[in-house]
C-alpha cells in the first residue's frame, strides 16, 4: 500500500504528535497503513527518544520550568528543547490509552506490507534477536527482548527484500543502518562502508540526510548536476576514502534499478 504524502509530511511538521496522533487515529482504525505505522512512530519519537527524558519525570508531565533545567544538563538549545517538549509533552499530560497500543499499529501496518513498516519491524526483529543471544551468554533480558516475537514468524531479511521493492528512499536508509546486523560476520571496515554506500544511495534517491551533517559538494563532477554532495558523517565513516563506496552505491542503484532484488546483499535468508 502506498504512503499518502500527506501523512508523511504531517508526521515531519508536526508540532504536537499527541494531537497528530489523535487526528490519525479514525484513519488508521480504517486500514490506511501509513496512519497506523504513523501512530507507531510517533509513540517512539516521545517514549523512546531524549523527548521523553525533557518532557517528564517517573511518568509524570513536568513544567516548561523544569524540562528548561534538564535541557540545560544535555547542553540542550532551548530553542531545540522547546520543539521537543512542545511536540510530547500531552503524551504525558493527557490519557493516551485510546490511541491503542503502539506495537500492534506497527505490526497492522507490516502485515499490510507497508514498505516503511516492513522495514521497521525487520529492525526490531533483528535486534530483539541480538539481545536473544545476549540473554544466552547470561545478560538480563531488557526492553525488547522482553517482548514475543516482533513480526511474529517472518523473516527480518525477507521483510527488508519485499519493503525494497518500493524504492522508497527511507526503507533504504534503514537497510543502511542494518548493515552491521545484516551481516555481522563482515570486518568492522567493511561494514561500515556498506553502510556508507546504502546511506548515501537514499541521500540522492531523496532520503532526509540532515542528520548526517553537510554535504561535501567537492566529491560532484560538472556531469552531475543533480549530485547531493556527501555528508560529511559518510566520509567520516569511511575515513575519506570515498571512491570505493560511491563504486558500491553505483552498484546498489543499478541493482534497485533492474529489480535484482535478491543480488543486494540483504544477507542469508
Amino acid at each position: 500500500m502506498k504512503e499518502s504524502p500527506s501523512v508523511r509530511q504531517l508526521v515531519k511538521n508536526a508540532p504536537d504528535y499527541f494531537a497528530l496522533a489523535r487526528v490519525l487515529l479514525a484513519q488508521a482504525r480504517g486500514g490506511d497503513a501509513a496512519a497506523e505505522y504513523a501512530l507507531w512512530a510517533l509513540h517512539v519519537a516521545c517514549y523512546e527518544s531524549r523527548a521523553h527524558y525533557l518532557v517528564q519525570d517517573k511518568g509524570h508531565a513536568i513544567g516548561w520550568s523544569e524540562a528548561i533545567q534538564k535541557a540545560a544538563r544535555l547542553n540542550l538549545p532551548i530553542e531545540e528543547a522547546k520543539k521537543e517538549y512542545d511536540r510530547c509533552h500531552s503524551y504525558f499530560s493527557e490519557d493516551s490509552s485510546d490511541l491503542g497500543d503502539a506495537m500492534e499499529w506497527l505490526q497492522r501496518a507490516t502485515d499490510a506490507s507497508y514498505a516503511p513498516a516492513q522495514a521497521q519491524t525487520a529492525n526490531l526483529r533483528l535486534l530483539q534477536d541480538q539481545l536473544k543471544s545476549f540473554e544466552r551468554s547470561g545478560a538480563v533480558p531488557t526492553g525488547y527482548g522482553l517482548l514475543p516475537p516482533i513480526g511474529g514468524d517472518a523473516n527480518p531479511r525477507d521483510l527488508l527484500r519485499s519493503a525494497v521493492t518500493s524504492l522508497d528512499p527511507d526503507v533504504i536508509q534503514q537497510i543502511g543502518e542494518l548493515v552491521p546486523m545484516l551481516n555481522p560476520s563482515e570486518s568492522p571496515e567493511a561494514s561500515q562502508m556498506e553502510r556508507a554506500a546504502w546511506i548515501y544511495v537514499a541521500c540522492e534517491r531523496g532520503a532526509d540526510c540532515s542528520a548526517y551533517g553537510e554535504p561535501d559538494m567537492g566529491y560532484c563532477t560538472p556531469r552531475e548536476p543533480n549530485c547531493v554532495g556527501v555528508p560529511e558523517v559518510l566520509l567520516e565513516m569511511t575515513d575519506n576514502n570515498w571512491i570505493p563506496v560511491r563504486q558500491r552505491a553505483d552498484e546498489i542503484n543499478a541493482k534497485l534499478n533492474a529489480h535484482q532484488w535478491n543480488e543486494l546483499g540483504l544477507g542469508p535468508s
